[in-house]
């Protein structure tokens, strides 16, 4: 039972760090790649000006993918890039 607990604090803060991170790459794709910032002052006010406007209207995000199609992606990526390997390989 133990173990089940541990699960699911760990997928929980997966999402949680996942949600963090989409929402970072928001404000970078939207706001500070794309503008023009004359000095930090200026940076400064403009992510807080954005915090504010995001706030107004929040929107979660949200999974288009069970856990189980993420883990199987996941899987099939790493066997991609890393293939198991054969006892041909280990051989030699």
């Amino acid at each position: 039972m133990r173990m089940a607990h541990s699960h699911l604090y760990a997928m929980a803060h997966t999402e949680l760090y996942a949600d963090n991170e989409r929402w970072f790459g928001l404000l970078t794709d939207k706001l500070i790649r794309r503008g023009v910032h004359t000095s930090v002052k200026a940076l400064e006010n403009d992510i807080k000006t954005w915090i504010d406007t995001w706030n107004e209207d929040p929107r979660p995000f949200t999974w288009t993918k069970t856990a189980d199609e993420i883990l199987k992606s996941l899987a099939d990526y790493l066997n991609k890039i890393n293939p198991p390997t054969t006892q041909n390989q280990q051989r030699t």
